[in-house]
């Protein structure tokens, strides 16, 4: 009889634990409580467009903030202005952006609009680009990686045929202020709780 071989989970070393998987960019093998997170985004876009009354009709753009992105006062208009100017000046954009993909960025410094990678900041699209995104289901979910905006870009988006646009203004209107998730702040013990009590200080 054959032994069922386990997945791999955090960094377990495929040989030596005589699992199975393929590991993210950095390293780490399938983890539940950590693929959670991706899972939470695609249950959040399936709610929003699909699930909700309010929104299961709405054809126009809908804005995604997260919880440690902070949009700035204006942020409002400039979505307005950015998807009315997406017609015409980036027909072939799929959404528009508060925030440059470089999220230590705050803008170029100069007076026009760019195109660029989506950010995970401050982005908006519409049902169309929902339904396009929808139709990839079974390739986000199996792809190995944590991230939602990482498996987009390796599965999601080369699927489109084209190059995946988004449109933004030249100033951030929007900004990712965590310090304490997967990325960063696990290195010191207690380096978050610090880092909020100096912030709220």
């Amino acid at each position: 009889m054959n032994k069922i071989v386990e997945d791999c989970t955090d960094k377990d070393d495929l040989l030596k634990n005589r699992c199975q998987g393929t590991p993210d960019q950095c390293g780490n093998h399938r983890l539940p409580k950590i693929v959670s997170l991706k899972h939470h985004w695609w249950w959040m876009m399936n709610t929003v467009w699909d699930g909700l009354k309010e929104t299961r009709v709405h054809l126009g753009h809908i804005l995604f903030i997260e919880e440690d992105h902070f949009i700035f006062p204006n942020a409002y208009r400039n979505l307005q202005l950015l998807t009315q100017l997406k017609l015409h000046k980036c027909p072939d954009c799929y959404a528009a952006n508060l925030a440059p993909f470089d999220v230590k960025s705050r803008g170029e410094g100069w007076e026009s609009l760019i195109t660029e990678r989506m950010s995970n900041v401050g982005y908006a699209f519409n049902w169309t680009v929902w339904r396009k995104i929808h139709n990839k289901a079974r390739e986000f979910c199996f792809f190995d990686d944590y991230n939602w905006d990482i498996t987009m870009w390796a599965t999601v988006y080369p699927s489109f045929g084209g190059p995946v646009y988004t449109l933004r203004g030249p100033r951030t209107s929007a900004v990712h202020f965590g310090k304490c998730g997967l990325h960063q702040g696990q290195g010191e013990k207690d380096a978050c709780l610090i880092m909020v009590w100096r912030r709220l200080k």
